[in-house]
């Protein structure tokens, strides 16, 4: 698929805790702005539509993938493509922390559920969300695409996954906490951009990260998202702390420039990996 002319946009904001229809009308004025500037695909962060430290109000704000709930941003994407967060509930009421993704034409969104669950200190995912099961691949505007929700992008494994089936683009939508201040940054962030740079270099990834900022119970969010070109080349970065929208527009020739000056890529054995695997490295 061609990427040039093709625009993504970024938008790091502040949900409201647990106000899902306050949330929608932040989410449609964010599409119009991103529309004013161009964008073809909008990428909210993880849990958009309710705040992240929901606990027992989960339940609450969840939404089926079928709801007409979701009436609003499928008009919205009748121009952009849109990838939201939000806790899903299947028809037997388990709960998922998942993302749904809008394309212009279809009827029904594209459903990932997050892979990798953290339930340690300030994260308490795994008492009330149920980890998905299958990799978010798609095709969209900007090619083949690998959805990564927060934690997830921190296993190598699972981007290998993504490399491993073609996918060139990786979004990760985040709710990121801030830890430590490193002169005008924090110093949490810097784990994310090592993460984006590895991947862009030894898979060749357009990276998009999204994250949050605002405040939770007592919790802070860092923000600080950014777009990453193939080779660890960092192409737009938002401000920490900041409501904002980047859009960045991409050329495909950015994969083949970095491609032709990277032959390891071309010398990968999936196939190889699939057999260490299945003998468990005997």
């Amino acid at each position: 698929m061609d990427l040039r002319n093709q625009r993504v946009g970024v938008c790091q904001f502040r949900p409201l805790l647990g106000d899902i229809e306050k949330n929608l009308s932040k989410h449609l004025e964010w599409v119009e702005r991103g529309r004013e500037g161009g964008a073809d695909f909008l990428v909210f962060p993880e849990l958009s539509l309710t705040g992240y430290r929901l606990r027992d109000l989960a339940g609450e704000v969840a939404v089926e993938a079928d709801s007409p709930f979701w009436k609003p941003l499928q008009e919205a994407s009748r121009e952009m493509t849109l990838l939201v967060g939000f806790v899903e509930k299947d028809r037997d009421g388990v709960l998922y922390n998942s993302m749904a993704l809008f394309k212009p034409g279809c009827t029904s969104p594209f459903i990932y559920r997050k892979l990798r669950l953290p339930n340690f200190g300030m994260f308490e995912e795994k008492r009330f969300f149920k980890a998905g099961e299958k990799l978010g691949i798609c095709e969209t505007v900007l090619g083949r695409t690998g959805l990564l929700v927060c934690r997830d992008f921190l296993f190598p494994s699972l981007a290998y996954c993504h490399f491993s089936q073609g996918v060139k683009v990786i979004v990760c939508p985040s709710n990121a906490p801030l830890r430590g201040v490193e002169g005008a940054e924090f110093d949490s962030q810097r784990l994310w951009e090592d993460a984006a740079a590895a991947y862009s270099r030894f898979f060749s990834a357009l990276v998009v990260y999204v994250n949050r900022t605002g405040f939770e119970d007592g919790y802070g969010f860092a923000g600080g998202s950014f777009v990453m070109e193939p080779g660890a080349k960092m192409v737009w970065k938002a401000p920490p702390l900041e409501e904002t929208l980047g859009i960045v527009e991409f050329d495909k020739r950015c994969f083949a420039r970095y491609e032709a000056l990277s032959g390891y890529l071309k010398e990968e054995d999936h196939g190889q990996i699939r057999r260490f695997l299945l003998s468990e490295g005997r």
